[in-house]
């Protein structure tokens, strides 16, 4: 799916929302991050885990791919798609 596309998509996801009192993001199927500080990242959409060692992880989120860096990273909790990482976080990029 095109970028343009995707906006599209999110932008009419938010709309229905709006109108309906629903999340945007089971809408328009979008994954869903929650940062704890710097010491935990809880995602939902993971469908699968590309790459993982103790300072980098990347996660196949769908139409992105979500990587977090940091040290003595781990992972937990994975769960119906839903995925906790754990650890001294320094940085969380979107790949697109």
């Amino acid at each position: 799916m095109s970028r343009t596309k995707r906006k599209k998509r999110y932008r009419l996801a938010a709309l229905l929302a709006d109108l309906t009192g629903f999340p945007p993001e089971g809408m328009a199927d979008m994954p869903v991050l929650l940062c704890r500080g710097t010491m935990e990242v809880m995602t939902e959409g993971c469908r699968a885990i590309l790459e993982y060692s103790g300072s980098r992880i990347r996660l196949d989120m769908g139409r992105e791919i979500l990587c977090v860096e940091g040290e003595g990273l781990t992972m937990s909790d994975f769960h119906r798609k839903c995925l906790t990482i754990r650890g001294n976080i320094s940085r969380v990029l979107w790949e697109v």
